[in-house]
């Protein structure tokens, strides 16, 4: 039986057998065009016939295909396959490419303005702050072109964040929620072809850096003693990292005093992934302090917040500082001698390389020990 041999027009392909010691090999030899004589061993003899097989159907393509090909056809391949050499291609990318453009072109049509507000209907949360600036930033984008998503280009999207602002946070901020639609457009509209979408070829640009302001231990004072039903929330914010937006989803319920400690559920937290917030000492005395309803939201009236905070400044005579409790928190803990990027990074729901680049160094060790040692006294 061996050796075995499939005879064709095209070619032959053999199976020899080879004996050896308590083994049995199976040798595939052909003769390649492009590559001359070639041999793949098995040890599976079925497996051998049926590469066997490939290889004949492989050559009966192949001669059948050369035998299609025009003298004129060939020349005309050469040409391509030399100039898509020019830019590092080969007549492979070129289908490829053409394929996937005509994939794009059977993308379901439909306008920007109707790809935002499918979007925005399926967000589960549309309570959040993250809801309000989603629909902020992607209605205003949805306004702005009258046409199919599929057809914005990558220029036309970067020209219209670059008309925003001059500032690379802000053009960040809105080219973060634009690739975010383009994705669920993609995903879970199939208004995109797969691949990369328009969107995501967009690098992120360039940032400024930023001036980090913090409140000064007498300005944070200040606004803690009079703060009245303010107080927690201030609190939390500056001794506890707590962001604006998780503070107004906490409540007293969530804080531990036995282990000083505050849960934060992944309702609660910005990255919706549970953490707890070590409490220090003084913020433990400073919510010990308040005398009003421990029960229920620690922010009473969310909707006035910033009406009751403007209040507070006038009446305190200092001047608020956006996102500045949080900022502090972060700036005077990384300052403590016993301070790690990691930990700070962990109680806030951050990145250590955020924290270690914009916070580490701006107080000093001594200004930090008074922020955390300041109580509810009557003075420090």
């Amino acid at each position: 039986m061996y050796p075995f041999v499939q005879s064709t027009p095209f070619g032959k392909v053999k199976i020899y057998r080879n004996e050896e010691a308590n083994r049995t090999r199976y040798i595939v030899a052909w003769l390649d065009p492009d590559n001359g004589r070639q041999r793949k061993a098995y040890d599976d003899e079925v497996q051998a016939h049926q590469r066997a097989e490939e290889l004949v159907d492989d050559l009966q393509k192949g001669v059948s295909f050369r035998n299609n090909i025009t003298a004129t056809k060939a020349v005309r391949i050469a040409e391509l396959e030399s100039a898509l050499a020019e830019h590092g291609a080969t007549l492979s990318d070129a289908v490829k490419h053409y394929l996937l453009h005509l994939d794009s072109k059977k993308a379901k049509q439909v306008d920007v303005l109707e790809v935002v507000n499918q979007y925005l209907d399926r967000m589960e949360d549309k309570t959040g702050r993250h809801y309000e600036t989603a629909c902020c930033v992607l209605k205003k984008f949805g306004r702005s072109f009258n046409k199919s998503l599929s057809d914005v280009s990558v220029t036309e999207i970067d020209n219209y964040i670059k008309g925003i602002s001059s500032k690379g946070r802000t053009r960040n901020n809105h080219l973060r929620y634009i690739k975010i639609l383009f994705k669920h457009a993609q995903e879970w509209g199939g208004f995109l072809p797969e691949g990369q979408t328009a969107a995501s070829k967009i690098n992120k640009y360039n940032e400024d850096a930023v001036a980090v302001e913090v409140f000064s231990p007498a300005e944070i004072r200040k606004l803690l003693e009079a703060g009245g039903n303010l107080m927690p929330y201030l609190a939390v914010g500056a001794f506890a990292g707590v962001r604006c937006s998780e503070i107004q989803r906490l409540k007293w319920e969530d804080f531990d005093f036995e282990s000083n400690t505050i849960r934060m559920d992944a309702g609660v937290t910005k990255t919706k992934r549970r953490r707890l917030a070590v409490m220090p000492d003084n913020l433990v005395a400073w919510l010990n302090s308040y005398t009003g309803t421990k029960k229920g939201p620690i922010v009473l009236q969310p909707n006035r917040l910033a009406a009751h905070i403007q209040q507070l400044c006038k009446k305190t005579k200092v001047a608020w500082k956006p996102n500045a409790l949080r900022k502090s928190f972060i700036s005077y803990r990384m300052a403590q001698p016993d301070a790690e990027a990691a930990l700070v990074a962990k109680q806030c729901g951050n990145s250590p390389a955020m924290v270690e680049e914009h916070y580490k160094g701006l107080v000093s060790p001594k200004v930090a020990e008074e922020w955390f040692s300041l109580n509810p006294t009557t003075n420090t």
